[in-house]
C-alpha cells in the first residue's frame, strides 16, 4: 500500500556570490528559486500557494545540506520570499567548512537546489494529467550536483522504486480519493 509520507524532491538552480569581505575562505551565499509554479515536464505543479504554511516548521531550523544528507550540513538559508507570480526565493549562507562542496560552489560547479517535502494535501488530474500539490511540508533544502532542469523541475516519479510504486501513490490523490476531498480542475495552458 503506498503512504502518503514519502518524502519528494524539486530541482532549481541558483547564483552564489561572495561575501564583500570574502579572502577565499569566507562564507558564500547562494540564491535562487527552490520551487516555481511551472508545470514541469513530469507534468507536477508546486504552486506558490503552498510555501505561507509549508515553510513554517523548516524556518525553525533553516539548515542548508549537500546532497540530501542529513549528515552534512553545508550552510543555513538566511532570507526567503514568495512571490505568488514564481515561488519561493531563498538565499543561503554557505559555510567554508563545507570543503569540497564548498570549493564546487564557488567554481560553479554546483549550482542547483533540490528540496525535500512531505505531501499532506494533492491531487491528481488525469485528464490533464497533472498532479498537483495542495500542501505540503518542507523538509529540507539541498546544494545537489545534478537537478532534472536547471530551471526547475518537480518529480513526484523519481522519488520511487518504480514506476508501478508511483502509479499506487498518485491514486491516492486521485478524484474521489483525492486527500481532504479536494478536486479542483487544474489548468495545463500559462
Amino acid at each position: 500500500m503506498a503512504d502518503k509520507n514519502k518524502v519528494l524532491y524539486l530541482d532549481t538552480s541558483f547564483l552564489a556570490k561572495p561575501l564583500p569581505e570574502d579572502d577565499g575562505d569566507g562564507p558564500i551565499f547562494i540564491e535562487g528559486y527552490a520551487s516555481t509554479n511551472d508545470i514541469d515536464r513530469a507534468g507536477d505543479v508546486v504552486p506558490a500557494s503552498v510555501w505561507e504554511k509549508g515553510i513554517e516548521n523548516y524556518l525553525k531550523n533553516p539548515i542548508i545540506l549537500a546532497h540530501h544528507k542529513h549528515t552534512e550540513p553545508i550552510g543555513k538559508m538566511v532570507e526567503h520570499k514568495i512571490d505568488a507570480q514564481k515561488g519561493l526565493w531563498i538565499k543561503a549562507k554557505i559555510s567554508s567548512a563545507a570543503g569540497q562542496v564548498y570549493k564546487l560552489i564557488k567554481d560553479d560547479v554546483l549550482t542547483a537546489f533540490s528540496i525535500g517535502f512531505r505531501i499532506l494535501d494533492a491531487e491528481w488530474n488525469s485528464e490533464a494529467e497533472v498532479f498537483l500539490v495542495k500542501e505540503l511540508e518542507l523538509m529540507e533544502v539541498s546544494v545537489v550536483s545534478v537537478p532534472c532542469n536547471q530551471n526547475t523541475l518537480f518529480s513526484l516519479s523519481k522519488a520511487f522504486e518504480s514506476e508501478e510504486e508511483f502509479n499506487e501513490y498518485r491514486s491516492l490523490f486521485t478524484k474521489g480519493n483525492a486527500a481532504k476531498g479536494h478536486e479542483t480542475p487544474i489548468v495545463t495552458g500559462k
